[in-house]
């Protein structure tokens, strides 16, 4: 691991101290979680190494539903493929997000080998002003779902890479009836990855004739 990576692991560690018990964090995946009535919110923290010793670290942040992890799981996915969110956004975006009020940066350059000693409070503080207002946005699959289809600039739209998100939220919501219109807009190089996933998740979740 390189001393980049190794300082990230170590910030995780540190930054999942501020917020205690109710967060875990993975030092493989540089993942904090949250445990919550939906299934789950996370930071995945994201650390550019280019021009080490100095980093820029940045996050990921979204919510992962159960009931669409529910289908993950019916079609096999191991759990190391499976979705860690569902509807997720990037810190460097947060000024997109209308209406979002934050006093904190939206990422941190760092000299790890002269490293604020404060960078821990003041990612988790970024965290609390960014990521937590997205969490609350989407408290639903239903929400999530509708906010990938709109204008909606606080999350990655449905589009391009994040077709599998939508196919998991209307199946969770029984609305594959939904996905298969759905289908038709998507970017045609995507069309035969979502049109398989599709087979695949409508012969786990709706009855055999």
């Amino acid at each position: 691991m390189s001393a980049a990576a190794e300082y990230v692991s170590a910030l995780g560690v540190a930054i999942a101290d501020q917020f205690g018990a109710a967060v875990t964090f993975s030092k493989v995946s540089k993942r904090l979680v949250w445990s919550t009535a939906f299934g789950g919110s996370f930071v995945s923290l994201s650390g550019s190494n280019k021009f080490s010793p100095y980093i820029s670290v940045a996050f990921y942040f979204g919510n992962r539903y159960e009931d669409a992890t529910r289908i993950e799981k019916l079609i096999g996915l191991p759990k190391r493929h499976q979705s860690a969110g569902h509807i997720l956004q990037y810190s460097l975006n947060a000024r997109m997000m209308k209406g979002l009020t934050f006093s904190s940066n939206d990422s941190f350059d760092i000299d790890i080998r002269r490293p604020p000693t404060d960078s821990a409070s003041a990612i988790a503080d970024a965290i609390r002003q960014i990521a937590f207002p997205f969490w609350d946005r989407y408290p639903t699959v239903r929400s999530a779902r509708d906010a990938l289809l709109s204008p909606d600039e606080w999350c990655f739209k449905a589009g391009g890479p994040f077709w599998e998100s939508l196919l998991y939220l209307d199946a969770a919501l029984g609305e594959l009836e939904h996905y298969e219109s759905w289908l038709t807009q998507l970017e045609p190089f995507y069309v035969p990855h979502a049109s398989a996933k599709l087979a695949e998740v409508k012969s786990v979740v709706e009855p055999k004739m």
